[in-house]
């Protein structure tokens, strides 16, 4: 009977795999997992971390596994390597820590999953479990963690006193612009109830002209007909007069006399003349 002697689990540390230790004969077509720590990988700014992982698999063809590979978990740890080493390889040291998540994600492992199809394994998930930095770079990172976060704190409360000073102008610019409103409308009224009452004694003014204009026109209608009355007065009794024999011309001139005396004073040039008259 066939015996195979794989990598295995250390007994002493979980997350390291140690070769041939896994020694067996009947192969187990279960699904299995086993947990991995890639050591020393270097970031694009040659920052060494320590990446947490732990690997599901099945397999799923047992003669091309016996084809193809002599130790398949070393061949699995061997992709999850190279595809965690490249993954990081193209990242700074923090930009690697804001990307961590995608190690949950199985298209970030080509590598693994290429070489397990081609052993006849399928692997279902690989769970990133955390990081682990030298004490120095990790008190860095800590540190760099703490400005940035003050930082953050100290720009979110500028945003906000900005927010609140932005908030009062505009508050202060609607009041204004109210005020300015109702002064207008304050203007535009006190203009309305001028022209109102310019118009109201405009109309008053035009009434009373009008009315003083029909006082004059009755009075000079009411002397026109008095002096037609007189006069027709005056016709109609010089006209009895004449009938009655009446010489008009020396009735109109006794009623207008011409003064018996004319008296004609004329002084000297230059001279002062003072006169008394005394009448009998």
């Amino acid at each position: 009977m066939h015996e195979f002697s794989w990598h295995g689990t250390d007994p002493a540390n979980k997350t390291r795999l140690v070769p041939n230790s896994w020694k067996f004969r009947n192969l187990k077509v279960v699904p299995d997992q086993f947990y991995y720590n890639v050591e020393e990988v270097r970031t694009f700014d040659d920052a060494l971390v320590k990446v947490k992982l732990m690997l599901f698999y099945e397999l799923s063809d047992i003669e091309l596994m016996l084809q193809q590979t002599r130790d398949p978990i070393a061949d699995m740890a061997n992709g999850l390597t190279a595809d965690v080493i490249a993954f990081a390889s193209q990242l700074t040291y923090e930009e690697f820590l804001e990307k961590t998540g995608e190690l949950n994600i199985l298209e970030s492992y080509p590598q693994l999953l290429a070489r397990a199809k081609s052993n006849g394994y399928h692997v279902s998930k690989v769970v990133y479990r955390g990081y682990q930095a030298p004490q120095r770079l990790q008190n860095m990172h800590d540190d760099a963690n703490r400005t940035r976060t003050q930082l953050k704190l100290s720009v979110e409360q500028e945003e906000q006193q900005q927010d609140m000073t932005d908030m009062k102008l505009e508050a202060e610019l609607q009041s204004m612009k109210m005020e300015h409103k109702l002064k207008i409308q304050q203007v535009e009224h006190s203009r309305k109830i001028e022209l109102e009452e310019a118009n109201h004694k405009i109309s008053l003014e035009d009434q009373n002209h009008e009315e003083k204009l029909k006082q004059l026109i009755a009075k000079k209608k009411s002397e026109l007909k008095e002096n037609e009355e007189s006069g027709e007065q005056l016709v109609n009794y010089l006209t009895q007069l004449k009938r009655m024999g009446v010489d008009l011309n020396q009735y109109l001139t006794s009623q207008n006399p011409k003064p018996e005396k004319v008296t004609r004073i004329v002084s000297a040039e230059g001279r002062s003349t003072a006169v008394h008259i005394h009448s009998k």
